[in-house]
């Protein structure tokens, strides 16, 4: 997880960022998270991490896009959990979107 979910997407964001910084026209980098980026827990210490570095990426890159005005707004999505397998047995945290 720790080798994928962060230091996989970064070349792609990065290639994305260049592209749409230099270019005329408004364009939005999406960057896709998770609600375990803005909460700690106990029992998945390294996905959050992960989750926590996507999500500073996004709000420096947005920070950024601001303060340099260029015409890139950066789009952060944190979509809670889901029906699946990986949650069987475990209890739901109340703050997670469970969809069937």
């Amino acid at each position: 997880m720790a080798e994928v979910n962060f230091p996989g997407a970064l070349p792609l964001v990065q290639w994305a960022w260049r592209k749409m910084s230099t270019q005329n026209r408004k364009s939005v980098l999406t960057i896709i998270g998770s609600t375990s980026s803005v909460k700690a827990r106990s029992d998945e210490a390294v996905y959050v991490a992960t989750k926590h570095a996507q999500a500073g990426l996004a709000r420096s890159l947005g920070m950024q896009a601001d303060e340099q005005k260029l015409p890139v707004r950066v789009a952060l999505f944190l979509p809670g959990a889901m029906k699946t397998p990986f949650w069987n047995g475990r209890d739901l945290q109340a703050d997670l979107y469970v969809f069937q």
